[in-house]
């Protein structure tokens, strides 16, 4: 497995992204008093349905994840989500082995994922499509949120 290293992005709204690799572990950072956002891209298709892996998934997804996002200190908060012109699935593995899915809670068939206090260790992520058949290019968001210690508002 290739290992990258993912640019920090201080917003989504710029528009600098790593290209995807087979399966590229993603180390979400932050920057100081903000979230950090961490941008990949690549292509959504899938052979296998997303409920093969938790029941109530929808859609299908690679028959092997495209992301390792790995959590290495405390965090408040690990928001997963991606950006397409089609509808996409995300799939992920928690490191304690069980499963959450999404479809479209991200607004425009688009699907996102909200962890609060992740647990440290490695997620495991499928990016996929609603539709069998479809193909999609995408981008990968991963935001994370610092614990804020001493905050008296």
């Amino acid at each position: 497995m290739k290992t990258i290293a993912m640019t920090l992005m201080v917003a989504a709204a710029c528009g600098v992204a790593a290209p995807v690799h087979a399966q590229p572990t993603v180390r979400p950072q932050e920057a100081p008093g903000l979230g950090g956002v961490t941008t990949s891209v690549g292509t959504a298709a899938g052979s296998r349905l997303a409920s093969d892996l938790r029941s109530g998934c929808n859609g299908y997804i690679p028959v092997e994840h495209d992301f390792n996002v790995e959590i290495t200190e405390r965090r408040a908060s690990m928001l997963l989500y991606t950006r397409s012109d089609k509808d996409l699935v995300l799939v992920v593995k928690l490191p304690d082995g069980s499963y959450r899915c999404d479809d479209d809670s991200g607004g425009a068939s688009q699907p996102q994922i909200q962890i609060t206090n992740p647990p440290l260790g490695t997620y495991r992520v499928w990016i996929g499509v609603f539709n069998p058949g479809d193909v999609a290019d995408f981008k990968f968001h991963t935001a994370v949120r610092p614990i804020l210690s001493g905050f008296t508002p």
